[in-house]
């Protein structure tokens, strides 16, 4: 089934089974990405914001890897 919808994913599913935390917009090399802040520390990339489409082929940018800020 595919679903057409303005709204982001979080919206019409509500919060994925294990998201804990903050969500924080940061800046990373450059990029603008929302993060994930734990609450033991670790900092896990969500989403990329950014409008270049090569910034959303760069490895170290890969939804769910951990960041150190």
């Amino acid at each position: 089934m595919i679903l057409y919808t303005v709204l982001d994913i979080e919206s019409v599913l509500g919060e994925p089974a294990g998201a804990e935390g903050v969500l924080e917009n940061a800046v990373v090399d450059g990029v603008p990405v929302l993060v994930r802040r734990s609450k033991a520390g670790n900092v896990f990339l969500e989403r990329v914001l950014s409008t270049d489409p090569y910034d959303f082929l760069r490895p170290e940018l890969t939804p769910g890897s951990t960041l150190y800020l």
